[in-house]
């Protein structure tokens, strides 16, 4: 190919120089096939000899694998792994897929069965059975039914004198209950005592009276008959006198009648008038009345009234008495009329008649009317006066009526102002306005517009004071006129509140009092435990000292008083808890890549920033790569034939704490988190064979239960506003080995294990999860070399409880939690 390509330039050289650039190739092409292979397809390749010219041409499709399983799988079971099918071309011996390892199963237990019930002198039973493989059964022995026995959680009903009591034990299992009831007889009446005391007419007695209500009465005593009080009664002029006998039970009776006493009347003159007689009336207290002694009446008293004559009526003398009797007398003739003037009563206009009337002088009410004609008459005078724009004008109309004058005026209107207005806009401080003039000069002003006021603005923000910084008040300005109507002014720091008077600030949080120890460095932070109920603040990080480091604090003597980390770090832990058991305040602490680890055969409490919580937990955090590693091992070196060894070890571990029995408040854990559970039995002695059989039942177990979650591995009280964005991966190594061709050994891992914490029994709100953790696991087994020919097995199994839709947040819940839908896990609502 190489010498082609090499030859072809040649020629397109020469052509160059003989033809010149300009001319067109005439192309011979030659031909070079490159092969299809299965996952490639084949082609040809045209080239010009001359000028290099190429194309491909020839398209032969990729002929595809031919695929064959080389290494059949098979599936996985409770207790071992599968492998999935190899797969390899037939064609191009290209491997397509792998055979991988498929992780045991694990058992899938179902509920437990009750086989045999406990009572109070044997022990029950209870079984379940794998859904995987049901030859795979697990079995509980009940203990013998006793309250104080703490496998069960005995409820007393106490019976009282009516009703039966009851004695209940409850057994639990893996989220089962189990309940025993059993009967308690009822107890004897306890009676109270009340006596009822006899009166004038009922006898006397004790009511016994127990608690329940039965009751019954005895010692009845006589009743003690009517004791009388005397009451008399005065006799009056209307009622008799009586005497009225009464007990104090109420019983009463009346004697001793006495008769009315006379009346006593009281006398009342009225005298006679004109129209009736007089009298004398008589009138007792009592309300009975006569009248008496009548007397004449008296004659009439008349007042005179003269009424004059008119000009058609004539005049007389009234006479009337106050008694209201009357008569007329004394008539004088009728005057006759006396006329005067005319007086115009309608107004003639320019188009109407008017009227003119003359009355009598007398007051008799006669008149005499005359016409007058319209003022458009020539009879008529005129004259004038013109109107102005204030002042009405005047045309003033004269004329003669039976020798009268009478002069007509009739008003021209004023013409009135013709203004012309000008707008005084309105200010802050002044109202606005519209003048309007007149062409004589006259000026009003009307349309009056509020002022507008000052459009208050805030010109520069307030800064609020802090308890250890000066503030400033805002400054207000007017938006229109510039004017500052509150000038800013400084505010004198807060300075710090303890009303609570638990060392802490109520605004800001930060630790206060005249007793607090500043840490700054290592030596400092050690000194912690001179003290351990004093108040201390970090003032710098700290990096702790693991040669030397044992923790604040222990079981019998907790850490009592306030840490404040005031955001400062504390790095460099690996050896234990910063504090074993913290019964007093850790705020605003923040422990960076923290790594602790235990291996031993015992019960193990261990957390990161506390082991043990009783106090409060609040605006702490983990940063950095954090990492908690437990291990357990159970090796048999010195067995006896036909022996079972067992140990059983709980591991309670947490990155905030291992139990929480206080308070966590506000805490984040960020970057990672690593844990790894490691459990490993050998079983490490030769049991030599009998003639004729093998020693069995030789028998290694360990079973290991850890509990775990960034918060807290058991949480019993609260834990509220924490944040988790940390990637958590969750390791499980469980391994078993036989040292010998002889005995069993068993290995067991369950795992409580959660983001939050394993198991809750108290109260969570609001805790946000960000990142789902990843679970991995191993289950791995070792056996000897050789023949094999001895009783020797192994059994590893690993358990890791969920619970339900908390599965990854919760692993054990039987406490309060409260969602926040605005946080997701991966689809799911975050706790």
């Amino acid at each position: 190919m190489k010498k082609i390509i090499k030859y072809s330039f040649l020629i397109i050289c020469l052509s160059f120089i003989l033809y010149g650039c300009s001319k067109e190739c005439e192309h011979t092409y030659e031909k070079t096939i490159v092969e299809s292979t299965c996952a490639t397809d084949g082609y040809t390749i045209n080239t010009c000899s001359l000028c290099g010219d190429s194309y491909n041409s020839d398209i032969v499709r990729a002929k595809g694998h031919n695929i064959v399983v080389t290494k059949e799988g098979h599936p996985a079971t409770c207790t071992e792994s599968g492998l999935t099918d190899e797969t390899k071309c037939t064609i191009c011996n290209e491997l397509i897929t792998e055979q991988e390892k498929i992780s045991i199963k694990g058992h899938s237990y179902g509920s437990w069965i009750e086989v045999t019930a406990p009572t109070t002198t044997n022990t029950g039973l209870i079984k379940r059975v794998c859904s995987n493989d049901s030859n795979h059964v697990e079995e509980c022995t009940l203990p013998i039914l006793d309250k104080l026995n703490s496998s069960y959680v005995y409820v007393l009903e106490p019976s009282t004198c009516t009703a039966l009591g009851s004695e209940t034990y409850k057994f639990s299992k893996d989220g089962q209950v189990f309940e025993y009831e059993f009967v308690v007889e009822k107890i004897p009446h306890v009676y109270e005592e009340k006596i009822t005391a006899p009166t004038c007419t009922a006898e006397g007695y004790t009511t016994y009276t127990c608690y329940c209500s039965d009751s019954y009465k005895d010692n009845y005593v006589d009743a003690t008959g009517h004791t009388y009080q005397t009451e008399v009664v005065n006799p009056t002029c209307t009622a008799e006198g009586y005497t009225t006998y009464t007990c104090h039970c109420g019983d009463s009776y009346t004697g001793d009648i006495t008769k009315k006493i006379p009346h006593e009347y009281e006398e009342k003159v009225t005298a006679p008038t004109c129209t009736a007689e007089g009298y004398t009336t008589y009138t007792c207290h009592c309300g009975d009345t006569y009248t008496d002694n009548v007397t004449k009446k008296i004659p009439h008293e008349y007042e005179e009234k003269v009424t004059a004559p008119t000009c058609t009526l004539e005049g007389y003398t009234t006479y009337t008495c106050y008694c209201g009797d009357t008569y007329k007398d004394n008539y004088v003739d009728a005057t006759g009329h006396s006329y005067g003037h005319y007086t115009a009563t309608v107004i003639p206009t320019t188009e109407t008649y008017g009227l003119v009337v003359q009355e009598c002088l007398n007051g008799c009410g006669s008149k005499n009317t005359k016409e007058v004609p319209p003022l458009s008459n020539s009879n008529y005078t005129i004259t004038s006066v013109k109107p102005t724009c204030t002042v009405d004008g005047e045309d003033t109309y004269t004329c003669l009526i039976d020798n009268q004058e009478f002069n007509f005026k009739v008003i021209v209107p004023k013409t009135g102002h013709t203004y012309v207005g000008k707008i005084t806009a309105p200010t802050c401080t002044e109202e606005g306005y519209t003048t309007y003039t007149c062409h004589c000069n006259d000026s009003y002003i009307d349309n009056k517009v509020p002022s507008l006021g000052h459009d208050e603005v805030v010109s520069e923000e307030a800064i609020s004071a802090t308890c250890l910084e000066s503030g400033k008040t805002e400054k207000i300005s007017c938006s229109r006129c510039e004017k500052v109507i509150q000038e800013a002014t400084e505010t004198s720091p807060l300075g710090h509140s303890d009303k609570n008077y638990n060392y802490e600030c109520d605004r800001c949080e930060i630790l206060c009092g005249d007793d607090i120890v500043y840490i700054s460095t290592y030596e400092d932070f050690v000194k912690i435990n001179e003290n351990l109920g004093g108040l201390y603040q970090l003032t710098a990080d700290i990096t702790i000292a693991n040669d030397s480091w044992n923790g604040l604090g222990n079981s019998t003597n907790p850490f009592t008083g306030y840490l404040y980390g005031d955001g400062y770090t504390i790095s460099g832990l690996n050896s234990t808890s910063l504090i074993y058991n913290n019964c007093g305040i850790i705020n605003n602490v923040i422990l960076k890549g923290a790594s602790i680890s235990c291996a031993t055969n015992e019960d193990v409490t261990m957390g990161l920033l506390t082991t043990l919580n009783s106090g409060v937990i609040k605006n702490c955090k983990l940063k950095g790569a954090n990492r908690i590693t437990a291990a357990c091992s159970y090796v048999i070196k010195d067995a006896k034939k036909s022996t079972n060894y067992e140990q059983n070890k709980t591991y309670i571990t947490g990155g905030i704490t291992a139990i929480n029995d206080g308070s966590i408040l506000n805490c984040v854990v960020e970057d990672s988190f690593t844990t790894i559970f490691n459990n490993y039995t050998e079983h490490d002695f030769y049991i030599a064979p009998i003639f004729g059989g093998f020693y069995s039942g030789e028998m290694a177990t360990s079973s290991m239960t850890v509990y775990f979650g960034i918060i807290a591995g058991k949480n019993n009280s609260v834990i509220e506003n924490c944040n988790i964005y940390a990637k958590n991966v969750n390791t499980f190594n469980v391994s078993g080995k036989l040292s010998s061709n002889s005995g069993y050994a068993r290995t067991f891992l369950t795992a409580y294990v959660a983001t939050i914490c394993g198991s809750n029994t108290g109260n969570i709100n609001s805790v946000k999860v960000y990142q789902e953790p990843t679970m991995s696991q191993s289950v791995a087994t070792s056996v000897p070399d050789g023949s094999n020919n001895f009783d020797c097995g192994i059994l590893n199994s690993l358990t890791i409880v969920t619970n339900n839709d908390f599965k990854y947040l919760i692993s054990s819940n039987s406490g309060q939690i409260s969602s926040d839908s605005g946080t997701t896990v991966s689809g799911r609502a975050g706790v």
